[in-house]
């Protein structure tokens, strides 16, 4: 059953108070925000419109309790009114990252898994109806991590999936790049590095010239271990390399490529670096089809997560701020003209957190942000976010409209590990039922061990954890993963 509530509230946005005289007089609009989800972890990595209206959103659930985490499938009407949801995956770890749609409206889902596949980490991929069931379902990678974060629609056949391998290349993890057909199967599969991290993270293709752009990180030329650069590929539609490169504007120590935008042989990208353990440092660059920087723009309060161009060539883009909202980290999205000069910056969020991943402009010219929200939902974890403007021209001050829909696919039930046997309490960890000299592990969200102990030392001070969801799985397999929530 989908339960749905709506309430009006005016909402202040934050505004750049050191990028206010570039901006008139301020004006309202109506910001429509919802978010979806069951009692635990949403969140959304991609919106698209689909060509029979409406829109897809992939990402991430942790509200089924009788596994991990898994991909989150939701398909929402115009008024972003949920349809329906699908949960995906297996007993342990799925991740979800990108979505396409095909010609006869089907849905490709790709992300990364733990509960399929060759070992460690696989990239996962399946093929939907318009109905959500599946079609089919393929992983590809090798004996170590493997992971996925982009699908597009291949120029001429099939698609292309940009992520990181640990099973290939040479040494460390090296950038990734798979071809496969329509019905799933590996067409061809290439690897991008040297000794040290290199990763892709995202890529477009530019339709014009039938050109792809892949953009990444990169600690191929670095001079210090550790060090990084953007690292830039351009594929021609046999997947021949046009460019390779690494761009570094500011001659940052540390840069990572995080998104490009690529029309009309236009190519934007959007990057972040660190400076005193800080990632909120941003690096917006438009770049030549040779590589070199045509102009580029930076600041200091944005962990960027992804950039698109606007009709009037502009951009825009969206990330996480802590610098601007009403506290925690609030969902940032920048609005540009044409060379970077400043438009608008509104912030979205309340006390708690807000994220914002994905942006796209509709066929109507509307934009929509999608991310992730803890302070407007209905558990005390994150939900899915969705913020929908009737123009990409923002402004600064927004009158928010908010609802809340369950809209989940599964019925919860109730979890095997009640309260008293897996809980939190006062930094504490307590598992009961359980044997003395258990070697347990403690994954976070996303799969990653934060902690190896042994059950002797239980009750176990988790005071370093942030809050969030987390499952404990034991190494001897004598007890299924247990997950638990840190408030």
């Amino acid at each position: 059953m989908i339960k749905t509530y709506s309430t009006f509230k005016t909402f202040l946005i934050a505004t750049l108070t050191m990028m206010c005289g570039l901006v008139g007089h301020a004006q309202q609009d109506t910001a429509i925000v919802r978010t979806f989800g069951g009692p635990y972890y949403e969140e959304g990595r991609q919106i698209i419109e689909c060509a029979e209206g409406g829109y897809a959103i992939i990402g991430t659930t942790g509200s089924d309790q009788l596994n991990n985490t898994n991909f989150y499938l939701l398909r929402l009407d115009e008024e972003l009114n949920c349809l329906w949801s699908q949960n995906y995956g297996g007993a342990e770890v799925e991740w979800g990252y990108s979505i396409v749609e095909d010609a006869n409206n089907n849905l490709l889902i790709c992300g990364y898994t733990n509960s399929f596949g060759e070992g460690g980490y696989d990239i996962l991929v399946y093929k939907v109806d318009p109905l959500g069931s599946v079609i089919w379902q393929k992983t590809y990678g090798g004996s170590d991590w493997d992971f996925a974060y982009k699908m597009i629609a291949h120029p001429e056949e099939g698609y292309l999936i940009c992520g990181k391998t640990y099973s290939y290349g040479n040494g460390g993890s090296d950038a990734y790049l798979l071809h496969i057909s329509e019905d799933g199967n590996l067409i061809d599969e290439w690897t991008y590095g040297g000794e040290g991290d290199d990763e892709f993270r995202d890529m477009d293709e530019d339709t014009i010239n039938s050109t792809i752009a892949l953009i990444g990180s990169s600690e191929l030329l670095a001079e210090i271990e550790g060090e990084s650069s953007c690292l830039l590929l351009i594929l021609d539609s046999l997947n021949s390399v046009l460019l390779e490169t690494v761009i570094n504007p500011n001659d940052q120590t540390y840069i990572r490529g995080i998104s490009c935008s690529y029309e009309n042989e236009r190519l934007l990208l959007m990057m972040n670096y660190r400076n005193n353990d800080n990632w909120y440092n941003y690096l917006a660059a438009e770049t030549e089809l040779t590589g070199n920087i045509s102009w580029s723009d930076s600041g200091n309060y944005l962990n960027p997560s992804c950039i698109i161009i606007t009709p009037d060539d502009g951009y825009i883009t969206t990330g996480s701020t802590i610098t601007y909202g009403l506290g925690g980290s609030g969902a940032l999205i920048e609005r540009r003209y044409p060379g970077g000069w400043f438009q608008a910056a509104p912030t979205f969020g309340e006390i708690l957190d807000e994220h914002g991943n994905w942006v796209i402009i509709n066929s109507e010219e509307e934009l929509l942000l999608l991310g992730s929200s803890n302070s407007y939902n209905t558990n005390s974890t994150s939900d899915i976010y969705v913020v929908k403007f009737s123009s990409y021209n923002l402004v600064q001050e927004y009158i928010v409209e908010i609802g809340h829909s369950a809209c989940f696919a599964i019925s919860i039930e109730e979890d095997i590990y009640s309260p008293q046997n897996v809980f939190i309490s006062n930094n504490r960890l307590y598992v009961n039922g359980v044997e003395q000299n258990e070697t347990y592990r403690i994954h976070d969200a996303t799969g990653r061990v934060v902690c190896v102990e042994n059950t002797s030392n239980l009750p176990l001070d988790v005071t370093r954890l942030s809050n969030g969801l987390y499952f404990i799985s034991f190494i001897d397999n004598k007890h299924p993963s247990k997950k638990i929530l840190k408030i």
